[in-house]
């Protein structure tokens, strides 16, 4: 059920590029890679990439041959990673159209980071749940168009008149 709604998450918007990093991503590739599969049918036709972490994705050279808006990505986080703000900041540029991070416990006596880390990049909570063998599992999700929302007040309403422009007051 979990690995369902990942996968509908990612090819909700057709993209043309589906990146898995992280080891227990992967699983999800061959999903994402069946064919006319109903689960995965906003997936026909985007290519589905597996790195190891987000640097060695940025090193290979198919990263830079497709536009970053094109590409959605699912970054597995464990809850040990070094440098956790680092690798969020480096997804959200990589990918501004969408980023999943899964992050999970991997063992029942660690701690998984704080939600406000994730806020603090834009990231939403989608889902918190139990993973194999009872350890917590969250997942966040992050699209630059939900990132800043415009104000209320940021329209031709409240700009100046310019029937006003030449009253003299």
């Amino acid at each position: 059920m979990y690995d369902q709604q990942l996968i509908e998450f990612l090819t909700a918007d057709t993209p043309r590029e589906i990146v898995l990093i992280g080891e227990p991503v992967f699983r999800l590739s061959g999903q994402l890679n069946a064919p006319q599969s109903p689960a995965v049918s906003g997936s026909v036709g985007a290519n589905v990439l597996e790195s190891a972490s987000i640097e060695h994705f940025l090193k290979d050279p198919h990263a830079q041959e497709i536009t970053a808006s094109d590409r959605v990505m699912c970054l597995h986080l464990p809850d040990k990673a070094a440098k956790a703000a680092t690798t969020l900041g480096l997804a959200c540029r990589t990918s501004p159209r969408l980023v999943l991070v899964e992050h999970a416990q991997t063992s029942p006596d660690t701690q998984l980071l704080a939600d406000e880390q994730f806020f603090a990049f834009g990231f939403r909570r989608l889902l918190t749940s139990t993973c194999n063998s009872g350890m917590q599992c969250k997942l966040f999700g992050y699209r630059l168009s939900d990132y800043k929302q415009a104000p209320s007040w940021l329209n031709a309403r409240f700009w100046a008149h310019p029937e006003r422009f030449d009253l003299q007051e």
